[in-house]
């Protein structure tokens, strides 16, 4: 698939999803074509397992700093999924080697990473 020939050159991947995507959500009903990959956050299996180890999912599902609710745009807005762009480009490290970034699977043996921040809902 198209995960496959992107790693065909690139080292590295990491999907930034957001579950909640309006954006997303919107061209999948038009196309007809099933869930996106950028809503989805959940591992990602490929058939070499190489690959798989290649690629990282960050949940962005419960980021703040969306604009108005579309949730879409939060790669601009949020300093920590800046700052995670930055470490990712300057050190090339994958998620779990990454500082902001904790497994979201009780495992550990996933794919899946979150921020180590507290998500939007939780007040002070």
């Amino acid at each position: 698939g198209d995960l496959e020939r992107l790693l065909r050159i690139c080292d590295r991947v990491t999907l930034y999803c957001d579950s909640e995507d309006t954006a997303l959500l919107s061209s999948e009903f038009m196309s007809r074509r099933g869930r996106s990959i950028g809503r989805r956050s959940m591992p990602i299996a490929l058939r070499d397992r190489a690959d798989t180890r290649r690629v990282d999912v960050v949940d962005c599902t419960s980021m703040d700093a969306n604009v108005a609710y579309i949730r879409h745009s939060y790669f601009d807005l949020n300093v920590h999924v800046v700052g995670d762009f930055q470490e990712l480009i300057t050190t090339g490290r994958s998620a779990s080697q990454r500082g902001r970034l904790v497994h979201a699977a009780a495992e550990r043996t996933g794919n899946v990473f979150s921020f180590l921040a507290p998500p939007v809902f939780i007040s002070w």
